[in-house]
Parts: C-alpha cells; structure tokens; sequence
C-alpha cells in the first residue's frame, strides 16, 4: 500500500517496470475528479536503440492532482485484453491521495 500527500495543482511522476513486447501494460482506475493519471510506455532499448525482449521496458506515470481531498488509485498490470475479458492481473496495487488545498 503507497500513500502521497500532494497539493492542489502537484505533478507525482514515477516509473514501474513493464514488459510491453510481451504486451504487459499499467492501468489505472481512479477518480478523475481528484486527479488525472497519464501512463506512457516503452520498450527497453539496446545501445543501438533495437527493442530488446530480453529486457523489459518501462511505464512512466504522472499523477496530477485536481481537487483537494482524499482519493485512492488501483494499478493493474496485465494483458490488457485478456484482463478485461476475466484473467488475473500479473500484479496490483492501490496508492492513496490525500490531495491538501
């Protein structure tokens, strides 16, 4: 469990590892109304900048807030095709607001 204190207007950016050639991606759900959450992926790359798939790559997230309170985020990391028609994610976890005026 990850909690942030923020203030209203804060940007959060961090990265999780994500293996996207194997189509492994973040998703968020949360409650647009506290914040707005914008996850970009990318494959590792090598030195000559080829995609390695024996590397995974990364999702960059940047949570910015929107109205103070108190607001929870579940990232699921999945296939996401296979997650929304009924498989378990590969890993989840829900971070936890609290968003000061």
């Amino acid at each position: 469990m990850a909690s942030l204190q923020l203030e209203l207007g804060d940007k959060h950016r961090f990265e999780l590892s994500a293996d996207v050639m194997a189509g492994y991606t973040w998703t968020a759900r949360y409650d647009p109304h506290y914040c707005e959450v914008v996850i970009s992926h990318k494959p590792a790359r090598s030195f000559w900048g080829q995609a390695r798939s024996d590397k995974p790559g990364e999702a960059s997230i940047t949570i910015t807030t929107r109205s103070p309170g108190r607001t929870e985020i579940e990232f699921i990391y999945a296939r996401r095709e296979a997650w929304e028609q009924g498989e378990e994610p590969l890993d989840s976890f829900v971070m936890y607001l609290d968003i000061k005026p």
